[in-house]
């Protein structure tokens, strides 16, 4: 049976021959993926970017809903999640949450007011 200095030896040998081997297998991946670039004109910025040919996902844009409900400077777009606190105590004291209703219009309007400071 080996002693505990040659199964060391052994496993320091073994060791050797693992990073060896893993260096050689990564320039072989190095040099194979830098061959498909150069195949399919794939530059290091694509692989970075965001674009149509990135392979990766562009974070979606976070959409703000429109404005269904104003109650003077308070509005709610009576989407999903929890209901203002004005909406609350409104409809806790009786009130009709339809009677705050914004207009069509108004949101038109609101829509057209603050895209007119631009210059584009």
């Amino acid at each position: 049976m080996p002693t505990i200095l040659e199964l060391e030896a052994q496993i320091a040998e073994l060791q050797q021959l693992v990073a060896a081997q893993k260096a050689a297998g990564k320039k072989q991946a190095i040099e194979e993926i830098k061959a498909k670039m150069d195949e399919f004109g794939i530059t290091p910025d694509d692989l970075q970017s965001r674009g149509k040919t990135s392979l990766l996902k562009a974070p979606k844009e976070k959409k703000t809903a429109a404005v269904k409900y104003r109650m003077g400077d308070n509005t709610w777009s009576g989407g999903k999640g929890p209901k203002p606190k004005w909406v609350k105590e409104l409809l806790d004291k009786g009130g009709n949450i339809n009677d705050y209703l914004v207009a069509k219009a108004e949101v038109m309007k609101k829509e057209d007011d603050s895209q007119s400071g631009s210059l584009f």
